[in-house]
């Protein structure tokens, strides 16, 4: 049995407070904004202890979490957080510094792939020099928060003049680059003693343009494309020199070739819930056994399954369900209250529903179904 901490911040922790329960599990929940307050969900029986850090200072907030690590005796920070708390707590996730500097940028891990000879969009250090369209991303930021796709420079220009509605955590800059239109497609999988697990791949679909939040995930076994992805991996995760940790990568496919976007040592939240519907696994479990007991064991994946958001426009709503909820594996209706599309971090207040079967056509079929089931009456 060991002490491990969550950041128990929304229902991505979902599984693993359930999951973990073997453990002694601590948390901490950072209620700096107002939103955050709002929407914290509430704890689990199996929470032993928890924090509520109200810094808004993310060197602050860390140094709190660091000190409840040393009075809890903690063994492992379960590794689902926030990507932007990783430069502050990188060390205690078992990351030298010579990693943090290149995992905690865009821009290096990009540099460092290119140098590898795994393909990325060009980055533009010139902006006169740009092809448009271009993508503009927080050379710190995470799930697709604050991309957008700029077409011209006059929609560079705006943006740049802080004019447009931006997001960029902690004021650092932005890195633009060639966007490259494609589906995406993600990977996911585990290190264990230097050894590179490679757990799944599966597509992304994304809002329309010019926004890209991330709003559904689609797995079906066995996917071509993985040997690819692996050599990718293999080349990457070696240069870095890490030696155990969960791991998630997405790419841009485009025109026959594979295009590295976004690189991170962390558990991914929604390889997590395909993985559990397709294998039927408590994959979170298995992380943990990993990064603790070295283990090694393959994930057999057996289902398609569909994860959706639901689409509702932003407002206040009156939300119904009267379908047959045991077509989906998981159904949350959306809230009541539905924020901003183009910020993927407020599409769980749009519900989703999880469905499975031995073909993507069924569980798709078995998704439309429930959706066409859920009635929302706008009210304002």
């Amino acid at each position: 049995m060991a002490n491990i901490l969550l950041n128990y911040q929304t229902n991505n922790l979902r599984y693993a407070v359930e999951e973990l329960s073997e453990h002694s599990l601590y948390s901490w929940r950072s209620l700096a904004h107002e939103y955050a307050k709002n929407t914290a969900v509430p704890l689990h029986k199996n929470i032993k202890e928890n924090i509520d850090v109200y810094e808004e200072e993310r060197s602050k907030l860390a140094e709190r979490i660091k000190h409840f690590l040393e009075e809890k005796n903690i063994d492992l920070i379960f590794p689902l957080y926030n990507d932007m708390m990783f430069p502050y707590l990188y060390d205690k996730l078992g990351f030298t510094d010579a990693q943090c500097s290149i995992l905690s940028s865009k821009q290096a891990y990009t540099d460092l792939a290119k140098s590898l000879d795994i393909l990325v969009p060009n980055t533009y250090t010139d902006i006169k020099k740009a092809n448009y369209p271009i993508i503009a991303k927080p050379v710190n930021g995470t799930g697709s928060i604050g991309v957008k796709v700029l077409k011209d420079y006059s929609e560079y220009f705006f943006f740049a003049s802080g004019e447009d509605i931006q997001y960029n955590d902690l004021g650092k800059y932005y890195i633009f680059q060639d966007f490259i239109d494609g589906m995406t497609i993600s990977c996911a999988g585990r290190i264990v003693d230097g050894e590179i697990l490679f757990d799944c791949s599966y597509t992304i679909e994304s809002s329309e343009l010019p926004y890209r939040s991330e709003t559904g995930f689609l797995l079906v076994p066995g996917l071509d494309t993985d040997d690819v992805l692996k050599l990718d991996m293999a080349k990457l995760i070696g240069a870095l020199g890490i030696d155990n940790c969960a791991w998630m990568a997405d790419y841009i496919f485009s025109n026959g070739k594979f295009y590295l976007v976004d690189f991170s040592p962390r558990l991914s939240v929604s390889a997590q819930v395909l993985i559990k519907h397709s294998a039927g696994i408590d994959y979170n479990k298995l992380i943990v056994d990993s990064l603790l007991y070295k283990d090694k064991t393959e994930v057999q994946l057996d289902k398609c399954v569909v994860y959706k958001y639901f689409d509702i426009p932003k407002g206040k709503h009156k939300v119904e369900f009267r379908g047959d909820a045991t077509l989906a594996d998981e159904l949350t209706l959306p809230s009541e209250q539905s924020y901003l599309t183009r910020m993927d971090m407020l599409m769980g207040s749009k519900g989703f529903c999880v469905t499975s079967g031995n073909t993507l056509s069924q569980a798709e079929d078995k998704w439309q179904e429930v959706a066409s089931n859920i009635i929302i009456t706008r009210l304002d």
